[in-house]
């Protein structure tokens, strides 16, 4: 295999998940592994910083990846009734969920059981309204969010649909709600912000959720369904790249709890930048080798001390490519 010789100037590497030499590690376009036909040597003297200098990622991913069932209960006259409304995978906004949830009550409401429950949101709080109909019985209003098939949410499941309807409760398997259960500031946006991960790069992130690890950056989500989002980075998202050669890159893009995100078919690309500085600079004449950007074992403050000293290296890294400048080019 053919290397690439640096020569001082920086590699730009364009990743695109509907080439045909792109494999699909899950799903077949969420998570890429990308071969090089040419491997990238670092020579000894070098450091390297990558990062992700552009993406293009389609807002393609729904509102719910999984079938569920929304049941509506109410007493009249001590007679309980219920209707199990099928919510579907697509993309939801709340005033679309509310209106296709009181025209499925509509016409599948049992006879005889008089007014149902007035399920709605509230554009100006932001919030939904559970409220009972006239001649419902005092509290006999429930509502029951269950999985379609199993009946049980994964914890992920359960916290979308919390998050969604602006839900006061804990990430339980099926959720039971009562009126005051919507009390919260719901959050239709299934996204606010898109990880591409790398685990073959190695990024040392820390995140405050778990999963949050190997990420190259963290890109904002600034376009609607239907839409793309186009990232910019910079070279303070880069990271240091800790060995000496790289020939594969494998690419994901999850959310903020870590899970893989589905784009439904949807195409994206994205281009990292490698860029190479000398080792016998004035200014990275103490560079070690094996950059400490590991945990390592011990007390937490060998961990800080760590982390401390990686991210000094980084921040010289950076403000030396500022004045440098490089020059990429494709490979």
């Amino acid at each position: 295999m053919q290397a690439i010789n640096p020569n001082h100037q920086s590699i730009q590497i364009n990743l695109r998940s509907d080439d045909d030499e792109v494999q699909g590690i899950v799903d077949g376009d969420v998570a890429l592994s990308f071969d090089f036909n040419r491997t990238i040597q670092i020579p000894s003297n070098y450091v390297c910083n990558i990062s992700v200098a552009r993406a293009e990622i389609p807002v393609s991913y729904y509102s719910f990846d999984f079938e569920w069932e929304f049941q509506l209960s109410w007493g009249v006259g001590g007679e309980e009734w219920t209707v199990t409304v099928p919510i579907g995978i697509q993309n939801w906004s709340p005033c679309k969920i509310v209106n296709y949830i009181k025209a499925y009550v509509i016409a599948n409401q049992p006879a005889d059981s008089g007014n149902y429950p007035l399920f709605t949101f509230n554009c100006n709080t932001l919030k939904y309204i559970y409220t009972k109909g006239e001649g419902n019985d005092e509290d006999s209003l429930q509502i029951t969010m269950r999985k379609s098939g199993t009946g049980t949410f994964t914890t992920s499941e359960a916290k979308l649909l919390i998050t969604f309807f602006g839900l006061n409760v804990g990430p339980e398997i099926a959720l039971i709600l009562e009126p005051s259960s919507f009390s919260l500031v719901a959050d239709a946006a299934r996204l606010h912000t898109i990880s591409i991960t790398s685990k073959v790069l190695n990024t040392d992130s820390i995140d405050s959720r778990a999963g949050g690890e190997h990420v190259l950056a963290k890109v904002p989500v600034n376009a609607p369904f239907g839409s793309i989002v186009l990232y910019k980075g910079n070279l303070v998202d880069g990271y240091l790249y800790r060995q000496q050669s790289v020939n594969r890159i494998d690419i994901a893009l999850r959310d903020h709890n870590g899970d893989l995100i589905k784009l439904n078919g949807g195409r994206y690309n994205v281009s990292l930048i490698c860029q190479f500085v000398r080792r016998n600079d004035d200014i990275f004449h103490d560079l070690p080798m094996g950059l400490p950007l590991a945990p390592v074992a011990g007390p937490t403050i060998g961990y800080q001390t760590n982390n401390e000293q990686s991210l000094s290296y980084k921040k010289r890294i950076v403000d030396y490519m500022r004045r440098r400048r490089p020059v990429a080019r494709g490979t």
